[in-house]
């Protein structure tokens, strides 16, 4: 049956085709599933942000064809050794000018204390690696609707190759 498979999935057939994506989403969301556990886990300590936007990262003439994602400049200390961080989500959204609103939504999700300090979030083991939001009820949905997607995929699809 593999073998029939792997000649269907050279001939383009389209069941074929089917079941690597299904395959391809039920890895990359357990994938997703399996990270975004781990982070949540991570601590945080409070930083400083120094700069929060949504930035240009694809130029064009044409408004509408514009693309933009959220960067993050801030500092923060672990164990008395100062470290510089970038990244906003593990999530990274990327937004057309006419869908910037999303950007600045999950900018608004960065948690902020009375004196300004922002929660910065760590991996303990390397504490370069860090993030101003943990996760999200939205990141958390996407990757259940991709992985179920591709559940889809593979039960309607995947009998043939059994």
């Amino acid at each position: 049956m593999f073998d029939q498979f792997l000649v269907d999935l050279q001939n383009g057939e389209r069941v074929a085709v089917f079941v690597c994506v299904g395959l391809y989403c039920v890895l990359v969301a357990g994938y997703s599933f399996f990270k975004q556990y781990l982070v949540s886990q991570w601590p945080f300590v409070w930083g400083t942000l120094h700069k929060a936007e949504a930035k240009l990262i694809m130029p064009d003439n044409s408004l509408s064809e514009q693309q933009y994602t959220s960067k993050a400049l801030y500092s923060y200390q672990v164990n008395g050794v100062q470290y510089e961080g970038t990244r906003v989500s593990a999530m990274v959204i990327v937004a057309t000018h006419n869908a910037r609103a999303i950007l600045n939504k999950q900018l608004q999700g960065i948690q902020k204390d009375a004196a300004g300090r922002v929660k910065v979030f760590y991996k303990p083991s390397n504490p370069k690696k860090s993030l101003l939001i943990k996760g999200s009820v939205a990141q958390i949905v996407f990757t259940s609707l991709f992985f179920f997607f591709g559940v889809y995929l593979l039960v309607t699809y995947g009998p043939k190759y059994l």
